[in-house]
């Protein structure tokens, strides 16, 4: 019961910052780019209103990590032009890190949380890949 009503409130605070209902997403995924992110987003030329910058990955010990390709001038720059920044979180097909992380929500969940207020996230693109039925719970 405790895990489910972390995971909405969660989810309640991640989609009440980010986009409402009756507007239209254009999300940018953005992906270890050889370009910038400043310029693959200029690129688009106003197209899209949410970037998803993979920037938040799963470490060994199942826990959140800030990795490398992060870049806190892009969310200030994104904000200036009216754009979200919700990071991609992901495990990056490792199924071993996925299964840590789904063994401790709460934790993840403040992890999420403080890392979101501390760089002035919009939310977060949560994708666990290559889990298995079992996973499920």
């Amino acid at each position: 019961m405790k895990k489910y009503m972390i995971l909405t409130l969660i989810f309640s605070f991640l989609f009440s910052t980010t986009v409402c209902a009756d507007e239209r997403v254009s999300l940018g995924y953005i992906y270890a780019p050889s370009q910038s992110h400043f310029q693959i987003v200029d690129n688009t030329y106003g197209n899209i209103n949410v970037v998803s910058p993979t920037c938040l990955d799963i470490n060994v010990d199942g826990h959140l990590e800030v990795n490398n390709i992060f870049d806190e001038s892009f969310v200030i720059s994104m904000h200036e032009k009216n754009i979200k920044v919700t990071p991609f979180f992901s495990n990056h097909w490792g199924r071993e890190r996925a299964r840590k992380t789904l063994e401790m929500p709460e934790t993840v969940a403040t992890e999420l949380i403080e890392v979101i207020d501390r760089y002035s996230f919009d939310g977060v693109n949560i994708d666990l890949e290559n889990l298995l039925p079992e996973d499920k719970d």
